[in-house]
């Protein structure tokens, strides 16, 4: 099956992870899929999801190699609750040279907290978290003062380039996370 100039082509449902790093990789040298001359390269930095927490770890890493096979320049993790329950993945994946930019997700209740550890596969909240969102009086703060905590445990933690928030469209938040933990240090 192919498109005109695209013997490659297919739908876009057949592009995996690795088939999308390879592609962009490809116009990074630029050419489309296909080979063909795309006039001048792009110059792009190509991201490589990652769960840093999945059950079958060697697979995941295997995955992982994959994609910095066919281009990826760095692996970006889903939301990480726990930063002593990646160091094994961090430690293992050294060897790959790719800087690890690790997500960070502010919690805004005790029923978001349940809700990601019991129905998001690869998300792992420690009980005293979810505790302490169940205490909080204020969840959104308690949320926010997690997020800062584990910003400044992932700035220590040797094998992580960095962080991103995921704090959807409330940019305030992430400033005052941000903001939090600077003066944490």
């Amino acid at each position: 099956n192919t498109a005109g100039d695209f013997p490659k082509a297919t739908s876009v449902f057949d592009v995996t992870p690795t088939g999308l790093t390879q592609i962009a990789h490809a116009l990074n040298s630029g050419k489309d899929h296909a080979g063909n001359s795309i006039g001048r390269a792009t110059s792009l930095r190509i991201g490589a999801a990652v769960n840093p927490l999945a059950r079958e770890p060697q697979s995941e890493l295997a995955r992982l190699r994959q994609k910095v096979e066919a281009g990826a320049d760095f692996a970006v993790t889903q939301p990480v609750f726990d930063v002593e329950a990646i160091l094994g993945f961090v430690e293992r994946i050294k060897p790959l040279a790719l800087p690890l930019i690790v997500g960070v997700l502010p919690l805004r209740s005790h029923t978001h907290a349940e809700f990601l550890h019991n129905e998001v596969p690869g998300i792992d909240i420690p009980t005293g978290l979810r505790t302490r969102m169940q205490s909080a009086s204020d969840p959104r703060a308690a949320g926010a003062a997690i997020a800062a905590d584990l910003l400044v445990q992932l700035r220590q933690t040797p094998g992580v380039a960095g962080a991103y928030i995921n704090a959807r469209d409330d940019f305030e938040l992430a400033a005052q996370i941000i903001a939090r933990a600077k003066t944490a240090t």
